[in-house]
């Protein structure tokens, strides 16, 4: 599977989810909205009862607190929907069929110039992390499966140590370079 195959899968499955996400973070901000509408006039009826200066500097420390904070909302909201899509892309990528994984990994092989060294395969994945391995004329050492991450390896040698997980892979060379677009995509 290739990388651009991957973008394209990561953005149609986060435009669904992440347009129903906005759309509840939206309708909470316009309650918040609403009420501080509210807040708004009950402290314009009090400015003109009283004509003060004091009331009036309330009236727009509350409209900047209250739009500060509907902004934020929405802010954290996006941030959840790009940190969701990014976490369903990693298991996307731990759950696809063996031979595309097989084939992404024999590529991170590839990549290694050691000729010793330990490979610590994702949980579940040494049988298809052992495969790429030869099928890549490479003869490392396996370690223990590793709990904490989702699907591809951890590379260890003489020189040369590589994170080849998916988690990595996602969090250190896709989500910087698509992060901006997919925001774009998800949220204008």
């Amino acid at each position: 599977m290739a990388l651009s195959d991957i973008t394209q899968k990561i953005l149609e499955d986060a435009k669904s989810e992440a347009e129903s996400i906005v759309l509840d973070a939206k309708n909470e901000a316009e309650e918040i909205k609403a009420q501080a509408q509210n807040t708004i006039e009950e402290n314009n009826k009090r400015i003109e009862e009283e004509a003060s200066k004091k009331e009036l500097i309330m009236e727009r420390k509350t409209k900047t607190l209250i739009e500060t904070e509907r902004k934020s909302i929405i802010l954290d909201e996006k941030r959840r929907v790009l940190d969701k899509v990014f976490a369903d892309a990693v298991g996307k990528m731990a759950s696809m069929p063996k031979e595309k994984a097989e084939e992404i990994m024999l590529g991170f092989f590839t990549k290694i110039q050691d000729d010793e060294g330990i490979v610590y395969p994702a949980k579940n994945q040494a049988a298809v992390v052992s495969s790429a391995m030869k099928k890549a004329n490479k003869s490392f050492t396996m370690g223990e499966e590793k709990q904490d991450v989702q699907g591809g390896f951890v590379f260890i040698g003489k020189t040369t140590e590589a994170d080849f997980s998916f988690d990595s892979i996602v969090a250190k060379e896709i989500k910087p370079k698509l992060e901006l677009e997919i925001a774009k995509f998800l949220f204008e």
